[in-house]
């Protein structure tokens, strides 16, 4: 994979870009038809069509394309490694799971598990907006009309997003909404 943003290349390593944005785990009990099992990280947009009510199985068949019938053939010890990745993915940012740090001062964040990383730098919100937006109950709604207003991000392109960029511009929001202003210096 050629990656041409050299910044951000340099920033998390080749290595990073080779393997980290998946995760592979190879059975410990191989089945006739499958012995490695791939594990990629769901977008914004495949997670919200999953829904309120969030089946492991099926959770597990999208982010590995692996349906059911096979799924259930898989030892449990490594059904449980999958599970943790598949868990990994839908939980951590971007960041953690590069084994990278966020710098605050930045005001801005890579992109990381999308097909070519780019960076998405952020305007801090004014007391108006974050009053205006305090509004919203549905969570992920909120989180993405902050993205509009502060980024560049188009509504599209913040459905595209994998989970573990969507998680990291999440922390970052929640880090402008609640930290002081030497933090960010």
């Amino acid at each position: 994979m050629t990656i041409k943003n050299q910044e951000i290349l340099k920033k998390f390593g080749e290595a990073f870009f080779e393997s980290g944005r998946i995760r592979k785990h190879s059975l410990n009990k191989p089945l006739p038809d499958v012995k490695e099992v791939t594990i990629r990280p769901l977008t914004l947009a495949e997670h919200c069509d999953l829904g309120e009510e969030l089946d492991e199985f099926e959770v597990v068949s999208l982010m590995t394309g692996l349906d059911e019938s096979v799924l259930t053939r898989i030892k449990t010890p490594d059904w449980n490694v999958i599970v943790g990745y598949v868990n990994d993915l839908r939980t951590k940012d971007a960041y953690k799971l590069a084994n990278r740090r966020y710098k605050p001062k930045d005001h801005k964040v890579a992109i990381i598990f999308a097909d070519e990383p780019y960076w998405v730098e952020f305007d801090e919100p004014s007391v108006g907006l974050s009053r205006t937006l305090s509004k919203e109950k549905d969570t992920m709604k909120r989180l993405e009309m902050y993205l509009n207003n502060l980024t560049s991000l188009k509504p599209e392109q913040i459905k595209s997003l994998p989970i573990p960029d969507y998680n990291m511009l999440d922390a970052v929001v929640a880090d402008f909404l609640s930290q002081r202003a030497d933090y960010f210096q």
